[in-house]
C-alpha cells in the first residue's frame, strides 16, 4: 500500500470564504484610520496623507513604480504627489482602499480623470474610471458628512435576553475617513428610540429600558456636544416611527405599553411642544417610515395582532388623510427604510418563519410596484439605514437565534451602491447596537 493511500487530497479539504477579502481591507482601512503601520506619508497640495506603500503598490501600477523601480521616492519617508487636488486624492485614496467612492462627484471628477487613470489606472482597466468616463449627470458639492449612531441595546453573540444592556452612547462616524469615534452619551439609557434631525440638531425620541417606556425628548448640539432635555410627548412609546417633514417632526405610532399606539403627535421646535395631530390608519410598531416630497411613508412593522406586516401606507400632513399603497413582498418587522433616489428602499427585517431578513426591495415610484435588489451580505433586524451621499448605510441591528438562544448583536456596516446594486461592508462600529437611531449631519 502507498503511504499516502486513503488519505485526503488536499482539493478535498480546501475552504474558501468569499467575505474574507473585503474583511482583510476593511481591517487595512481601520489599521490606515488609526495610522498603524503606515510606512510613507504623501504630500498632497497642503494636505499629507499616512498609508501603506504595499497597498498603494498593489492598486496602482504608477505607485508600484513609484515605490519598487528605483525611483528615489522609493527611499522617503516623505513623497510629494502633483497633478491632484488633496480633496481629490482623499477620495480616490478612500476608494483604493474600501472599493466604495461617492458617485455624486463623478462628473466633477472627469476634470480630473486625466490625472486619477495616471495614478490607478487605465480606464479600460478601471471600472470606476470608466464610470466616471460615461456620466452624465450633474455635478453636486458634496459637504463633509457624519452619521451618528444613537442609543439602542447591546448584547453578545449567544448571550441571554436578560444579558441584554441599553445603550446611552453615542458614536460618529465619518463618510470621508469612514473611522467611528464616541462623541457623547444621551442622559437616558433606552433602545427602540426615534432620532430626527431638524435645524442642524439630533433629536432623540421615547425608547424604553427594562420595561420602562418614554415620552422624554433630548436634543443634541454638534457643537457643543451636550444633550439638553426638551418637551416630552403625551404619550409615552418605543418602536415608534419618527420623520422630518414640513419643518417639524413627526411620532408614529408605537408600542405604549398596553397596547399598540396609534397617536400621531408633531413637535414644534420653536414653540417646545409637541401635539396630537392624527392617528394611523393601521396600528403598528417597529415599523419603516421615511418623509418624500412632504409626505410620510410607512411600511411593515407589526400590527395589533402580533402578526408582522406587509403593507405600505402614505400619510399627508396637511389633509390628514392616509392613502394605501402597493404592499411589500415579504411581511417585515424591525425593517430599515430610508428613500434614495426617487425610490424608497425596505431593508432586512425579522418575521416569525425567516428569522433575521437579508433581503431588500424597493418601491419604484414611476413603476409603482416593489422589486428585489441585491440582498445585504448579514441577515439583520432591528439596524439603523440612512440615505448619504447617493448611498445606503446599514448599521448595527441583530443577528438570526440559534438553539434557542438570544441573538446577538451586530457592529458591521455595510453601504449599498444603487449604481452597481452591490453591497459593500466598511468600518465597524466600536459598539454593536441594535433597535438604535441614526442621524446624519
Amino acid at each position: 500500500m502507498m503511504a499516502n493511500e486513503g488519505c485526503p487530497k488536499a482539493g478535498d479539504s480546501s475552504f474558501s470564504s468569499d467575505k474574507h477579502a473585503q474583511l482583510i481591507l476593511a481591517q487595512i482601512n481601520k489599521m490606515r484610520n488609526g495610522q498603524h503601520f503606515c510606512d510613507v506619508q504623501l504630500q498632497v497640495g497642503k494636505e499629507t496623507f499616512k498609508v501603506h506603500r504595499l497597498i498603494l503598490a498593489a492598486s496602482s501600477p504608477y505607485f508600484a513604480a513609484l515605490f519598487t523601480g528605483g525611483m528615489k521616492e522609493s527611499s522617503k519617508d516623505v513623497v510629494q504627489i502633483l497633478g491632484i487636488e488633496a480633496g481629490i486624492f482623499q477620495i480616490l485614496l478612500d476608494f483604493i482602499y474600501t472599493g466604495v467612492s461617492d458617485f455624486n462627484l463623478r462628473v466633477a471628477l472627469q476634470t480630473l480623470l486625466k490625472e486619477y487613470c495616471e495614478v490607478c489606472r487605465s480606464p479600460k482597466e478601471n471600472k470606476f474610471c470608466s464610470f466616471l468616463q460615461t456620466s452624465k449627470v450633474r455635478p453636486r458639492k458634496k459637504a463633509r458628512k457624519y452619521l451618528y449612531a444613537v442609543g439602542g441595546y447591546t448584547r453578545l453573540q449567544g448571550g441571554r435576553w436578560s444579558d441584554s444592556r441599553a445603550l446611552s452612547c453615542v458614536e460618529r462616524f465619518d463618510t470621508f475617513s469612514q473611522y467611528w469615534t464616541t462623541v457623547s452619551s444621551l442622559h437616558q439609557a433606552r433602545c427602540g428610540l426615534g432620532v430626527a434631525v431638524l435645524g442642524g440638531m439630533v433629536y432623540a425620541i421615547g425608547g424604553e429600558k427594562d420595561s420602562m417606556i418614554f415620552d422624554c425628548t433630548e436634543c443634541y448640539d454638534p457643537v457643543t456636544k451636550q444633550w439638553t432635555t426638551v418637551a416630552s410627548m403625551n404619550h409615552p412609546r418605543c418602536g415608534l416611527g419618527v420623520c422630518v417633514c414640513n419643518g417639524a417632526i413627526y411620532a408614529l405610532g408605537g408600542w405604549v405599553g398596553a397596547e399598540i399606539g396609534n397617536t400621531i403627535e408633531r413637535f414644534d421646535p420653536d414653540e417646545n411642544k409637541w401635539e396630537v395631530v392624527g392617528n394611523m390608519a393601521l396600528s403598528r410598531y417597529y415599523f419603516g417610515c421615511c418623509e418624500m416630497q412632504g409626505l410620510i411613508y410607512v411600511i411593515g412593522g407589526i400590527s395589533n395582532e402580533g402578526i408582522e406586516l406587509r403593507s405600505f401606507e402614505v400619510y399627508d400632513p396637511l389633509s390628514k388623510r392616509w392613502s394605501p399603497l402597493p404592499p411589500m413582498g415579504t411581511r417585515r418587522a424591525y425593517l430599515g427604510v430610508a428613500a434614495l433616489n426617487d425610490c424608497i428602499y425596505s431593508i432586512g427585517g425579522w418575521n416569525e418563519t425567516q428569522d433575521a431578513l437579508h433581503t431588500v426591495e424597493k418601491y419604484s415610484f414611476e413603476e409603482e410596484k416593489w422589486v428585489e435588489v441585491a440582498s445585504m451580505k448579514v441577515p439583520r433586524a432591528g439596524m439603523c439605514v440612512v440615505a448619504v451621499n447617493g448611498l445606503l448605510y446599514v448599521s448595527g441591528g441583530r443577528s438570526s437565534s440559534h438553539d434557542f438562544l438570544a441573538p446577538g448583536t451586530l457592529d458591521s456596516v455595510e453601504v449599498y451602491n444603487p449604481h452597481s446594486d452591490t453591497w459593500t461592508e466598511i468600518g465597524n462600529m466600536i459598539t454593536s447596537r441594535c433597535e438604535g437611531g441614526v442621524a446624519v449631519l
